[in-house]
């Protein structure tokens, strides 16, 4: 769903791995960053900031989806 305003959003997720270990490994293992939920005090959800361009953000979303199904077959 696009947002009304602003350029981050908070996503929920299902994996089985809090938000801080999510976001370590997805930053080390695609070079992707998001904010952990945790740190807002809402688990399992991560922030992500769609403020650049689309295409970056087209390739970055591409390897979270790459990164989600290599955590569903752990």
């Amino acid at each position: 769903m696009k947002p009304a305003s602003g350029t981050t959003a908070l996503l929920h997720y299902n994996a089985p791995i809090g938000s801080y270990e999510f976001c370590t490994r997805l930053l080390q293992e695609t070079g992707v960053m998001f904010t952990p939920g945790a740190a807002f005090d809402i688990e399992h959800t991560v922030r992500i900031g769609f403020a650049d361009d689309t295409r970056t953000l087209r390739t970055g979303l591409e390897l979270v989806g790459q990164f989600l199904d290599r955590l569903a077959q752990d």
